[in-house]
């Protein structure tokens, strides 16, 4: 193997490390975000279960939003992933979207 070989190679494997070290830092930062949400959450009045199941929602959400990375434009990504749910779950994600 050459030096320009292991150099290669040694470039290749910096950009997988840091790839999973971006992810790994992004999991960590929704992780804790949810962990202090959650400890600091109302549960002696109605607000701890209001609407609970739409935002459970917002969660699956949020990890498809980070599954697929839409940097390039958030907002189309977004509306059109609640129009697939829309056409999925009918009336009852419209009248989710209606609020």
């Amino acid at each position: 193997m050459t030096i320009a070989h292991r150099a290669a190679a040694a470039a290749a494997w910096t950009v997988v490390v840091r790839e999973r070290l971006e992810r790994a830092v992004v999991a960590a930062v929704i992780l804790g975000a949810s962990i202090a949400l959650t400890a600091t959450a109302a549960v002696a009045s109605d607000f701890w279960w209001s609407d609970s199941p739409r935002h459970a929602l917002n969660g699956a959400f949020i990890k498809d939003f980070v599954a697929a990375m839409p940097w390039h434009d958030p907002k189309a990504w977004a509306i059109n992933y609640y129009l697939q749910r829309l056409m999925h779950d009918g009336p009852v994600a419209l009248d989710v979207v209606r609020r």
